[in-house]
């Protein structure tokens, strides 16, 4: 749902804030906030990359659908629903 309604949302907040756009320290506070946010996904993506990959498995992943056994690549949680 959150794809749909993205594009009515992102209208609305351009709307809203269309008036502080031309004022410096609005343009300012965005830049910040970019850099920020580039910083923080550019550090999740590090970490993210020497971590644990789903494609590191990948045989154990493929016989696990092929056997159609979803134990191969261990239980589910209690009150999971299936």
């Amino acid at each position: 749902m959150y794809y749909v309604t993205i594009p009515v949302i992102m209208l609305f907040a351009f709307y809203v804030f269309s008036p502080w756009g031309p004022k410096r320290w609005f343009q300012a506070t965005v830049a910040m906030l970019l850099v920020c946010n580039l910083g923080f996904h550019v550090g999740l993506a590090s970490s993210a990359y020497r971590g644990k990959s789903l494609y590191a498995y990948r045989e154990s992943i493929r016989s696990a659908i092929e056997t159609k056994d979803y134990t191969r690549m261990g239980k589910r949680r209690p009150g999971a629903r299936y």
